[in-house]
């Protein structure tokens, strides 16, 4: 028999031919003493009594997404992300925090970025092999630090930074490919006017295509011209739509270059990141490119003042198809 529960040790006990089994839980002294960061600083789980959930950077940096928002799916209790599109820099999305928080629909809960507060935008912005960690409050205790804009909960986000030593430098790629699932099939065109027929004559009335229609479309004869106007043509369409609209694979590549390092006073970080995605869609421009760029200093200047920034710089450029009248 295996017992288990959160916050202490998980145990197996041999029954055997008992019918009685004490059993006497253990905390597990590891994830207690686990820093976690919360609105005014950082805790130990043990001493903390609020609900929080902690996301760190290799839970994230290595998961082929195109944001941050994405790949905090799945990985914290009541963090529900949802997608609305699947159009590269335009995909709508969602984020909640245990569910809907108002009457009056969803409030997005607050993002903080390094201790400022941030459009709910910049998770699908930021490179997440810049994070940390990542901090979810969920509770009510949230609103006592931030007030009514915490109502949807709160975000808490936090980048890299140097390191005392020699200065470390670091690559990582990524390249895959998407495509389609479960994609619908039109019909041949034969089967289209064949079924239009049968209706009209369901109906009572006459067929949509005659005889010599009917064998136009068998004979694959693309287009005619209008007998009624000969300045016209009539098209037979048998060319698969989708095909003709929609990629069957779209590429999608990611770059990232950084550097860290360090002395008893002085660190700093320095990180490149590129995201490439081709969209799905053939016809019009349809695709994604992300550069990121990111200095962290932070230095001792005396004993009792230090200075640490915080810079970024992000360029996104989409290629999107404008709909017209």
């Amino acid at each position: 028999m295996l017992v288990s529960y959160t916050g202490f040790v998980t145990q197996e006990v041999v029954v055997g031919n008992r019918t009685e089994v004490d059993i006497i839980l253990v905390s597990d002294a590891r994830a207690l003493d686990e820093v976690v960061v919360i609105g005014y600083g950082t805790q130990k789980k043990e001493n903390l009594t609020g609900a929080v959930s902690t996301i760190d950077s290799k839970s994230i940096e290595n998961r082929p997404v195109s944001n941050v928002a994405n790949a905090l799916q799945g990985l914290a209790s009541g963090l529900v992300i949802t997608r609305g599109t699947g159009q590269p820099g335009s995909e709508g999305i969602g984020i909640q925090i245990r569910g809907a928080t108002s009457a009056n629909g969803n409030v997005e809960p607050l993002v903080i970025l390094d201790g400022v507060t941030v459009s709910s935008f910049t998770l699908q912005t930021l490179n997440p092999n810049d994070i940390e960690n990542i901090s979810v409050l969920k509770d009510a205790a949230a609103a006592a630090i931030y007030g009514a804009q915490a109502a949807g909960g709160v975000i808490l986000i936090t980048t890299k930074k140097g390191k005392s030593g020699k200065t470390v430098f670091d690559y990582s790629n990524q390249i895959g490919v998407d495509w389609a699932l479960n994609v619908p099939q039109r019909l041949s065109l034969l089967e289209e006017a064949e079924y239009a027929n049968l209706a009209r004559k369901n109906a009572g009335s006459g067929p949509e295509y005659n005889d010599q229609e009917m064998q136009r479309i068998r004979d694959n004869i693309p287009y005619v011209v209008n007998p009624s106007d000969t300045t016209r043509y009539i098209f037979y369409n048998q060319e698969d739509l989708i095909s003709q609209v929609v990629r069957d694979y779209t590429p999608m590549q990611t770059h990232n270059l950084s550097a860290r390092g360090g002395n008893d006073k002085t660190n700093f970080l320095i990180s490149l990141g590129y995201y490439g995605k081709q969209g799905t869609f053939k016809v019009g421009p349809d695709r994604l490119d992300r550069y990121n760029l990111r200095l962290n200093l932070g230095t001792q200047l005396t004993k009792h003042l230090s200075l640490d920034s915080r810079i970024a710089y992000t360029l996104q450029q989409q290629q999107i198809a404008i709909g017209g009248n």
